[in-house]
């Protein structure tokens, strides 16, 4: 039977591919007031990428996608109050940000993304994140909470007295602590897994999903069905390979 394809058809069948629609690429630098209190930035769509800097006024690099060279620039919406400053980034028809903070290592931070990955190093001051199902990695040595969805959780804490609270639905939790001794509360449907026989021997197990040390926990993870890997001897890490920050 012979029937038209059209010319669609025809060009996908004689090997010819439709061009894209081309991505217009534009880098913004936003500097902020020197701020009291906690900053927040809500970039529900890439990445959040934190480092600090030796500067006073912490400052956004960033990297967004247009639909065309037509389209307007976007500007952060920014709030301040007692409270501390927050920041928006969000805009009609932008396909994608992605977004670089400078800042003071005593600044304490909260992140929020829906689509991005979230990347902090060298942190000095505490960190709250709500992310969905993409990567968050931190490296810290002050207080961490992160809550998300499926995406995997690595954090890395260098300071004993860090409070530390990870939830997450279905992601796996790789947890890097500054040694055995630290006291956590575990819950979880899937395995517990660490290098440190000592930390192992001191979690008692409730019988059901939830696994805990004798003392008063600083270390809280609760994962529906994800896997917790405790990394608590520095001796015997295996290698991990790391994306380059």
């Amino acid at each position: 039977m012979l029937r038209p394809i059209g010319v669609l058809g025809l060009l996908l069948a004689t090997g010819f591919a439709l061009a894209e629609q081309s991505v217009d690429v534009r880098h913004h630098d936003w500097p902020l007031q020197a701020t009291v209190g906690n900053l927040l930035v809500d970039n529900p769509t890439g990445d959040v990428r934190i480092r600090v800097a030796d500067q006073a006024q912490p400052q956004i690099l960033a990297t967004a996608q247009y639909p065309s060279t037509d389209s307007p620039a976007i500007a952060p919406q920014i709030r301040s109050d007692e409270r501390g400053t927050s920041v928006t980034v969000a805009g009609g028809a932008l396909l994608r940000v992605d977004l670089v903070l400078l800042v003071p290592a005593n600044l304490p931070l909260t992140i929020q993304t829906v689509e991005g990955r979230v990347i902090a190093k060298g942190l000095q001051s505490p960190i709250e994140v709500k992310a969905h199902n993409q990567l968050v990695r931190i490296f810290s040595h002050s207080d961490v909470a992160v809550t998300t969805r499926s995406g995997p959780v690595d954090v890395v804490i260098r300071q004993p007295s860090a409070a530390v609270n990870i939830t997450t639905r279905h992601g796996p939790v790789q947890l890097e602590l500054p040694g055995p001794a630290l006291d956590v509360d575990l819950t979880t449907a899937g395995d517990v897994v660490s290098d440190s026989p000592s930390l192992l021997s001191r979690l008692k197990h409730d019988g059901n999903q939830r696994y805990t040390s004798d003392q008063s926990p600083t270390i809280r993870v609760h994962s529906e069905t994800g896997n917790i890997l405790l990394l608590a001897d520095p001796n015997r890490h295996p290698l991990r390979l790391r994306e380059k920050f």
